[in-house]
């Protein structure tokens, strides 16, 4: 497709000679794909004349448009030259990638991000457009990306030009917006600890780029507690859990085979008055087998979510949760991708937000207390 200059030459001259934007796109693909580099000196005049066809006044014409895109300079006397960094002109539309948006539906999670950045970017004129989470194609149609997945560093290192802001993940040189998950893990077992719980158990992710920071939250709150963390009280959630149904089962089962385990390692065994859970949906999940192994929530065990969605407001009980700031995450994130689409480099910038503790109805006083 011709470009914006291209077009607005034709729209001047239509009947000049139609060549030139042959000349144009041929030229601007090759700076595209990088066989002229910045820096690079183009062909002369003479050159171009004899390997196109074509007139002095077309290969002026292309000149013209070029440099219109800001593609190349021209330096009397020295010859026509690549601009280095070239920037193409803005499509008005942002990527997202990332494997839990594309499954936003079966998530109310991802769905409350991906509404947040579909708001945040029609207020800015953009458009969305789902990219694929494993490969590449597609790229080239957006102005910049919002990434959310474990695919973040294959495609910071695909496309380094492109303006990128990763979501959930810290990349050192890419802007990145992260929220302060240790802090999260703090308030929640400090919660517990308050309302008086001193064996509290975890039933935590297993893949997860998160997992490590919120195991350190929970650990270091104990032990400041005087308390030390026994590993009887950890559980990793088994099987396939990358989106909301997927948890929901691991959390079922996960607290299922915890409360049948006759071992020392056993629910029974380990005696501890509180679960922590990886998310929203792992919680509802472990309600569920609690429920109906005959534990009743909050009376023998409290039980603490993360994510604060809206999932949570109907479960029974209602639960407490660790909520995270996806508004401001989305809001932010889209915010920074429009400066630096508009910015002449790409910016690194790292945000980490806040988390907030939800206290509703599944938290209380262990037995006994």
């Amino acid at each position: 497709m011709a470009n914006f200059a291209t077009e607005q030459l034709k729209r001047q001259r239509p009947r000049a000679d139609a060549k030139y934007p042959h000349l144009v796109e041929h030229l601007t693909a090759q700076i595209r794909a990088g066989k002229l580099c910045p820096g690079d000196r183009l062909p002369t005049f003479v050159q171009l004349q004899a390997k196109f066809g074509v007139t002095p006044q077309t290969v002026n014409r292309a000149m013209i448009a070029l440099e219109q895109d800001g593609l190349i300079v021209r330096r009397p006397g020295g010859g026509t030259f690549i601009l280095d960094a070239p920037r193409p002109r803005a499509k008005g539309i942002i990527g997202l990638c990332g494997y839990g948006l594309r499954r936003s539906g079966s998530s109310s999670y991802w769905t409350h991000l991906l509404e947040v950045v579909r708001s945040g970017a029609e207020v800015s004129g953009s458009q969305i457009l789902l990219l694929p989470h494993n490969v590449s194609d597609g790229w080239e149609k957006v102005d910049g990306v919002l990434i959310s997945d474990l695919a973040i560093p294959y495609h910071c290192n695909l496309i380094p030009h492109l303006p990128l802001v990763c979501l959930f993940g810290n990349q050192e040189k890419r802007t990145s917006i992260v929220a302060d998950e240790y802090s999260g893990l703090r308030q929640a077992t400090e919660h517990l600890l308050v309302l008086g719980h001193r064996r509290i158990a975890y039933l935590h992710g297993q893949n997860q780029t998160n997992v490590p920071k919120r195991l350190k939250g929970y650990n270091d709150t104990l032990r400041e507690a005087g308390i030390t963390p026994r590993k009887s009280w950890l559980r990793s959630l088994s099987g396939k859990n990358d989106f909301g149904p997927q948890f929901l089962d691991a959390g079922r089962s996960g607290m299922a085979e915890w409360i049948s385990d006759k071992g020392p390692k056993g629910w029974k065994e380990i005696g501890c008055t509180a679960l922590l859970c990886h998310n929203d949906d792992t919680a509802i999940g472990a309600l569920q087998a609690l429920s109906k192994a005959g534990f009743k929530v909050p009376d023998d065990v409290s039980v603490i979510g993360f994510d604060g969605t809206q999932v949570g407001e109907y479960s029974s009980p209602r639960l407490t949760s660790i909520e995270m700031p996806l508004q401001q995450m989305g809001e932010t994130a889209i915010q920074i991708l429009q400066k630096q689409i508009g910015a002449d480099e790409v910016l690194v910038e790292h945000h980490v937000l806040p988390t907030q503790l939800r206290v509703r109805q599944s938290t209380a006083a262990p037995p006994h207390h």
